[in-house]
């Protein structure tokens, strides 16, 4: 750390050893600026003294339990470092539905389902054809069974005239 980085974290730390929240901030700036591991007393000492032990302790902790640092306890003495990763809760990312919400939206396709089985079943039971319509059909039907019948009747007197 160079001199005018220490100085300027001297100044930034005046009068917060009293005040806590002051000390969180600071301790969690340095740690993630230098971003490697340190205990209580390297920190209190690489701050030079503006931070009391117990004050640094009780900040650590707090960062600790915020989930800002991670620390590991080696015997007696515990170590800290910034945590870099921070964890993101899935389910803010990527909406899961639950299972109320699951729920809705069965019942919601389920009544969509009936609805249209219900339409289906309405139009199976109209006839597609008007009355009108299939009385034509038929009398056409008819007119083209009485031509065809008095073609094929052309086509054997034409056959048979050919070969006699």
């Amino acid at each position: 750390m160079k001199v005018s980085e220490i100085n300027t974290w001297l100044r930034a730390i005046v009068n917060i050893s009293n005040n806590p929240l002051s000390a969180e901030k600071v301790i969690l700036e340095y740690l993630e600026q230098q971003y490697r591991p340190y205990t209580v007393n390297d920190i209190v000492q690489n701050l030079h003294g503006a931070i009391g032990k117990s004050v640094a302790q009780r900040a650590l902790e707090t960062l600790a339990e915020e989930g800002k640092i991670v620390t590991k306890q080696y015997g007696k003495i515990t170590v800290s470092v910034a945590n870099q990763v921070e964890v993101v809760n899935l389910s803010d990312i990527i909406k899961i539905p639950t299972d109320e919400d699951l729920d809705n939206q069965l019942e919601t396709l389920k009544r969509n389902i009936e609805t249209l089985n219900q339409k289906i079943d309405s139009a199976n039971d109209t006839p597609s054809l008007s009355s009108e319509s299939v009385e034509k059909i038929q009398s056409l039907s008819q007119d083209v069974t009485k031509e065809s019948k008095k073609r094929v009747k052309l086509v054997c007197i034409v056959i048979n005239f050919k070969f006699h």
